[in-house]
């Protein structure tokens, strides 16, 4: 009987990391259809370490726009100087900006 609780356990343990392994997403890689540019490093290293950030391809927004849901990000806990909220705000904007 002393078996059944250790094979709980480790099938919990199992379970639980099958699991996450959906949660970690590369750095780089999915992100190929992103353009090239300054800032696009530094938009993947800061925003992906929440969340993804696929549907931004998507997603047309003034500059002030952009800027309002960066810092909103930065306030929610992203890890970031503000040279890289700004330098994330200008890719955003140049890439996927809506003409102000």
């Amino acid at each position: 009987m002393k078996t059944k609780p250790k094979f709980l356990v480790w099938s919990g343990a199992a379970a639980l990391l099958v699991s996450t392994l959906g949660l970690v997403r590369p750095a780089f890689g999915e992100h190929e259809n992103f353009p090239d540019g300054e800032g696009k490093s530094t938009l993947i290293r800061v925003c992906t370490q929440c969340h993804d950030i696929e549907s931004l391809s998507r997603v047309r927004y003034t500059r002030p726009e952009w800027a309002n849901l960066v810092y909103s990000m930065k306030d929610m806990g992203a890890e970031g100087t503000a040279a890289d909220m700004e330098a994330i705000i200008d890719y955003l904007f140049k890439n996927f900006g809506k003409k102000e």
